[in-house]
């Protein structure tokens, strides 16, 4: 291992351009330390008081930190060195332009979606993009170069940077886009057991926020990703002027159609003075119309599916069990 770590640095300290690099990101980290810190200090404040303008005005929106309850960020809560190292890289990657406004819209719901709700979530992950680019970059470009035989000389190996830069980038996206899914298929999964608990509660005669606090309860241990959405929502219910907030806020965070379908029919239900049961076994019912439809879909897609199988890993052997034998006596024919 130490000669490893010797014949690293050696080529490190060799090569002008990865010496150059490191120190470039040694003296960022430094001097961009105290502006991060301040510009996170600012942000903060800045989403504290829209957040209380946006609650006079009567259109709150949804802010990550400040009602809602986050969820246990696993960085946050599972201290490692990678995770301190993230945190100590978070101020500075945030006061850096690495993304535009729009994308940073973007990826903030995209870390909303996949369960990371605290006020840091989208440094960390600026943070985690920028490193893992920087690593990625550094070793593509040290695998490329060094050995008795480079894969690659000069330009072409410089090349070799940024494209594992680009790669290194990417790559903390896509693991935050691949958890989002998963966890996005969850809650509609699970959405219209939950329906049918709650028309339950509401023809018992609970409210709404009853409802859903003993709809979590119950769903804690099957569905924990769908429990917990229902008890943030009973709190917001509960502090939010506007109830309609509360449901747009569910929206936002599940980014689910069975969801959205919910919200209006409550939004309705509560205008137009609607029995909430009803209401609620009218949108279970769609629920398991809309599942039973999507199972036909995919039921209706497998013959297309199983068609590239089927040549590839059929019809060769049955091809060779037909015409093996002929061939076999053909070349013995030709043989003699």
């Amino acid at each position: 291992m130490n000669d490893i770590a010797a014949k690293t640095l050696d080529l490190i300290l060799a090569d002008p351009i990865t010496l150059g690099l490191l120190i470039l990101l040694v003296a960022s980290l430094v001097i961009g330390s105290a502006a991060g810190k301040r510009a996170q200090a600012a942000d903060k404040i800045r989403r504290r008081l829209a957040y209380v303008r946006s609650v006079d005005a009567g259109h709150a929106e949804y802010q990550p930190g400040v009602t809602q309850f986050d969820l246990q960020d696993d960085l946050l809560d599972r201290p490692s060195p990678v995770a301190r190292l993230l945190t100590a890289i978070a101020p500075i990657a945030a006061s850096l332009p690495l993304v535009g406004e729009k994308d940073r819209i973007k990826l903030q719901k995209l870390l909303v979606v996949a369960g990371y709700r605290s006020a840091e979530a989208i440094n960390l992950m600026l943070a985690a993009k920028m490193s893992a680019g920087i690593v990625a970059g550094v070793l593509i470009y040290t695998a490329v170069v060094s050995g008795t035989q480079p894969i690659a000389t000069g330009l072409r190996a410089f090349l070799s940077l940024p494209v594992g830069i680009v790669i290194g980038a990417m790559a903390p996206e896509f693991f935050v886009g691949w958890r989002s899914k998963r966890r996005r298929r969850k809650v509609s999964k699970a959405i219209p057991d939950a329906l049918d608990l709650m028309v339950i509660c509401a023809e018992a005669g609970l409210t709404l926020e009853t409802a859903l606090h003993r709809v979590s309860r119950e769903l804690r241990t099957a569905t924990p990703e769908l429990a917990l959405e229902l008890a943030t929502t009973e709190a917001e219910l509960k502090v939010l002027p506007e109830r309609r907030l509360a449901l747009e806020n569910l929206v936002y965070r599940t980014d689910s159609p069975e969801m959205a379908s919910l919200a209006v029919t409550m939004n309705q239900a509560e205008k137009y003075g609607t029995s909430l049961s009803q209401a609620l076994r009218t949108i279970a019912a769609e629920g398991r119309r809309s599942r039973m439809l999507r199972i036909e879909e995919k039921a209706a897609r497998l013959p297309a599916l199983m068609s590239l199988p089927l040549m590839v890993f059929v019809l060769p052997p049955c091809a060779v069990i037909v015409g093996g034998p002929a061939m076999v006596r053909l070349m013995d024919a030709l043989s003699t």
